[in-house]
């Protein structure tokens, strides 16, 4: 059963409380058993949990020919180790609920993202099995998320808002029998229709729907110069929906992009200049001068 959300009138909600911060590993037993007795001293018992560790970092998202042990393991250890963990210390509390916070990526997997979308998997599998009964386990493939500060435009379709996040999962969490929940903040069966059926990119357009101007940006803008920078430049705008990218604006922090878009943005690299390209390239080389230089270099222009 699909529900639809509707978001663009959430608001955030503000409940009071107190933080109190942690650096440990939480795939450490003994850490994180240490951790839970401190929250339990400082608050008194715990009440419920939301398990969100886990690495965006460049050098964790790579081609299938590059999986191995080592690489998955960044993200095996904080998703599925963590919270084998978290279970563990907790088991003798009386929780209200379990929070899994997994990723889209388990729906529509991507490019560079098999370790990733395996270990959310694992998060939905778990959320289905110690959820049959007692208590609630719940599961959220999060679509993308838009950190950018408040009042800046919103580039992409994609990018779910901070207020928008805490809207889903205040209105999941009163679902009360709603166990996992996909977040897609754009129409969700062309996104299936391309990444999971393989439909070609004639018979599904992923493009922006809406069309900006360039944004106030700490950089100014440079058009391309030449061949190369041009057709990455029309990629990025197509994807984006702005109406000009400037060859030295960064596609993570200077306009929103964020790693499910990266996939899009490589697929169509692959396809406009008929080569291999690797994911992380993107994450390595996050603006067009730089990507055009890296790529030029590659093919040994």
């Amino acid at each position: 059963e699909i529900y639809t959300l509707s978001l663009h009138d959430a608001l955030p909600i503000s409940l009071g409380g107190e933080s109190l911060l942690f650096a440990l590993d939480i795939s450490d037993g003994a850490q994180v058993r240490a951790m839970v007795e401190d929250v339990k001293a400082r608050f008194g018992p715990i009440n419920g949990v939301i398990h969100a560790a886990g690495t965006v970092s460049a050098d964790a998202f790579f081609g299938i020919d590059q999986v191995e042990p080592a690489a998955c393991e960044r993200h095996f250890h904080p998703k599925v180790r963590g919270l084998l963990e978290l279970q563990s210390a907790l088991k003798d509390e009386n929780l209200d609920f379990w929070v899994l916070t997994s990723s889209l990526s388990s729906i529509l997997a991507g490019l560079g993202f098999a370790s990733y979308a395996a270990s959310n998997l694992f998060l939905d599998a778990f959320a289905a099995h110690h959820g049959r009964a007692g208590t609630p386990y719940y599961s959220i493939n999060w679509d993308a998320w838009d950190f950018r500060r408040p009042g800046t435009v919103k580039l992409t379709d994609q990018g779910m808002r901070p207020q928008e996040g805490v809207e889903t999962l205040r209105r999941m969490l009163a679902a009360g029998d709603l166990r996992q929940l996909v977040v897609s903040t754009t129409e969700l069966k062309p996104r299936l229709d391309r990444w999971v059926y393989g439909k070609t990119e004639e018979a599904v357009d992923e493009s922006s729907s809406t069309v900006h101007e360039r944004p106030e940006l700490s950089t100014d803008f440079v058009a391309p110069r030449n061949e190369t920078e041009k057709r990455i430049a029309a990629i990025w705008s197509d994807l984006l929906g702005l109406d000009q990218v400037g060859i030295h604006d960064n596609f993570f922090t200077e306009l929103g992009g964020h790693s499910l878009l990266a996939t899009q943005v490589v697929s169509r690299i692959r396809e406009s200049f008929s080569l291999e390209f690797p994911v992380r390239l993107l994450f390595e080389s996050p603006t067009i001068g730089e990507l055009a230089r890296s790529e030029e270099r590659r093919v040994g222009k």
